[in-house]
């Protein structure tokens, strides 16, 4: 892998459809946040990321 490519797992598989098991590697500028938490049958929690530019 690339410096700039992360490999992103799902916590529970049925959820991981588009993960990097599936998907390969993401690009940094394909990430826009990072998941803080959920609650169960609710949607993700999303943080954007800050920018360090």
């Amino acid at each position: 892998m690339n410096e700039d490519e992360y490999y992103i797992l799902a916590d529970v598989r049925w959820r991981g459809f588009n993960d990097s098991q599936t998907a390969g590697p993401f690009q940094s500028e394909d990430i826009i946040g990072k998941v803080v938490g959920y609650e169960k049958n609710e949607v993700s929690l999303i943080t954007p990321l800050e920018d360090d530019s």
